[in-house]
């Protein structure tokens, strides 16, 4: 995520919002700002529920809601839901849903939709992030799945996982059939598999 933009985007719709007086969606704005905050500083934990990382995405959602007004939908379920507990990379998926917003329902002329999928396989945990946009070029698919400009948040998650969790772990993206894209990440879900950044 480009932090300073966002911030300062979010700021600005403070101010107009403010300047219209619309004082409950102000209210929601700011409390969605903080909360987001406060997940993403965590005490400088760099590892977290994903439970704590469903509700960081979850406030990240509801302000990009707040900016882009009906525009999309957002869902996420886990299986089974002791899964909550398990551990993973703060800030994993925000760049993704990042990623759909801005190249996948930003770009719709009807309504978008985004998923999340939180499930074991095996013992890994493996996050599913869905959107019905227009997905990516095949040369980007092609290109390790992390290529094309703009996509800098994605290469920076693949290189974190890796960094932390061994090459044998990361994301893959792909084009759904029905339309839009598919990214998967697959992370252990053993406890002791964390190493050291």
């Amino acid at each position: 995520m480009n932090t300073p933009i966002f911030l300062y985007n979010t700021l600005d719709n403070i101010g107009s919002l403010a300047e219209l007086d619309e004082t409950a969606l102000l209210i929601r704005l700011v409390s969605n700002l903080s909360e987001f905050y406060r997940h993403s500083l965590s005490g400088g934990n760099l590892i977290v529920s994903i439970a704590e990382e469903l509700e960081l995405t979850q406030a990240y959602v509801n302000i990009m809601q707040i900016r882009y007004v009906d525009k999309f939908s957002f869902f996420y379920g886990l299986t089974p839901g002791e899964i909550r507990a398990r551990r993973c990379l703060k800030l994993l998926l925000q760049p993704i849903i990042e990623n759909s917003i801005y190249h996948g329902v930003k770009e719709l002329d009807g309504f978008g939709h985004i998923t999340v999928r939180v499930l074991m396989c095996h013992s890994d945990i493996k996050f599913v992030i869905e959107d019905n946009g227009p997905g990516i070029p095949e040369e980007a698919l092609n290109l390790q799945n992390i290529s094309g400009k703009g996509h800098f948040g994605i290469q920076s998650i693949q290189k974190r996982i890796q960094m932390y969790y061994g090459d044998h772990y990361g994301l893959t993206m792909q084009n759904r059939e029905q339309g839009g894209l598919r990214t998967i990440i697959i992370i252990p879900g053993e406890e002791g598999a964390e190493h050291e950044l």
